[in-house]
């Protein structure tokens, strides 16, 4: 399935950017790459998520924000097949928060 969203992005697949940027951090222990996993999850929370929680995007409209007329994403045929995908983006989300009041 395919987005025709100017600006798309995926829920599941952001999980295969924060792993080498974790695995990165562990190496070189620089704050950077903590600010750039906590902007990831911070973005995919309001943005990737159904309002109830209950699952996320297949694909993302990383733009509907500013247009609330635009829907906010597309659903994807077994989503639940990459709920783990999408767990392991939160739990480094919240590895690298300094909010612990944030999940």
């Amino acid at each position: 399935m395919e987005a025709t969203f100017k600006g798309a992005t995926s829920a599941w697949m952001m999980a295969l950017l924060l792993d080498p940027l974790f695995h990165y951090w562990t190496l070189n222990w620089r704050s950077t790459r903590r600010q750039d996993g906590r902007q990831v999850v911070r973005f995919s929370q309001p943005a990737g998520m159904l309002p109830d929680g209950s699952k996320a995007y297949y694909v993302i409209n990383c733009f509907a924000r500013f247009n609330p007329k635009e829907s906010r994403g597309e659903f994807g045929p077994d989503m639940e097949m990459h709920n783990a995908e999408i767990a392991y983006t939160f739990a480094l989300g919240s590895f690298f928060t300094d909010d612990h009041a944030r999940p």
